[in-house]
This record gives C-alpha cells, structure tokens and sequence, in this order.
C-alpha cells in the first residue's frame, strides 16, 4: 500500500444555536444561508416593460446591459 502524504477530506459547517431565543436563532440561519447560498438572499434589479416589439426589446436589454439590470419583466399591457 502506498503512503499518502496528502489527505484531503470534505468541510463541515455546522449551525449551533446557543439559545431559545427566536432572533437570535433566525440570524444565525440567516448567516449560514449567506454562507452556503448568497444567491439566496440577493434580490435581482429588474425592469419593466409594456412595449412587445423586438426593437423596443432589444434596445430595453442593450440600456440594461448598460446600467446592470438583471432581468426583464413584461408588464400588464404588453400583449404577453
């Protein structure tokens, strides 16, 4: 058998809840879910639009792209 001089294992992140108190315990879960998923806890910048034409549309995700819009919401009107 050969030696190994490297082992490499997996980490572990355990969440400890020193109390009962309610607050307490939902920033602690708050915390290990930034941690394991910040995705989560982000909200994305979205915008809306009411104009369903492909020029309108590509000219609305171009100034997007532009200002860091992250998503596209047709709204009520736009024939969607």
């Amino acid at each position: 058998v050969p030696l190994v001089t490297e082992l490499s294992s997996f980490h572990v992140h355990e969440l400890v809840i020193g109390s009962s108190d309610e607050e307490r315990s939902a920033l602690a879960k708050h915390r290990l879910m930034r941690l394991l998923a910040p995705h989560t806890q982000e909200n994305p910048i979205f915008f809306h639009m009411i104009n369903g034409t492909s020029p309108a549309f590509r000219s609305a995700i171009d100034q997007m792209a532009e200002v860091g819009f992250e998503m596209l919401i047709y709204s009520f009107g736009s024939g969607f």
